[in-house]
């Protein structure tokens, strides 16, 4: 799928709790002309975000520190929200039906991956 133009202007929600990981996302959607929420670093801030209701897509870790994102994959899912799940436990994120409600991909992901995964749901 041809990305040229997919991220132009779209409001993307990064969730990622390691801080350096979240940026290298971050940039490449900003190279792709996104306009980016993050990384946000805790499952509490991302929710409060989303609920703003002014996403256009969503791109987050499955393990957020002790907690999981699963309710903000909910989230994405019950308001149309294109949302990619990454995870280093897919038998956590299997064993909390996350595939229910975000396409999960596996780590090691590389972010381009990400990115190309997520375009093709938008």
């Amino acid at each position: 799928m041809d990305r040229s133009y997919i991220y132009e202007g779209k409001r993307i929600l990064v969730v990622e709790d390691d801080l350096f990981l979240g940026m290298d996302i971050c940039e490449a959607l900003e190279r792709e002309g996104g306009i980016v929420y993050g990384p946000v670093i805790d499952r509490d801030s991302a929710e409060k975000i989303a609920s703003f209701g002014d996403i256009d897509g969503a791109i987050i870790d499955f393990k957020l520190g002790h907690k999981n994102s699963l309710k903000l994959a909910q989230f994405c899912f019950e308001n149309d929200i294109p949302c990619v799940c990454y995870t280093g436990d897919s038998k956590g994120a299997c064993n909390a039906n996350m595939d229910a409600f975000a396409q999960v991909i596996e780590k090691p992901v590389t972010t381009m991956e990400l990115l190309s995964k997520l375009a093709n749901l938008m």
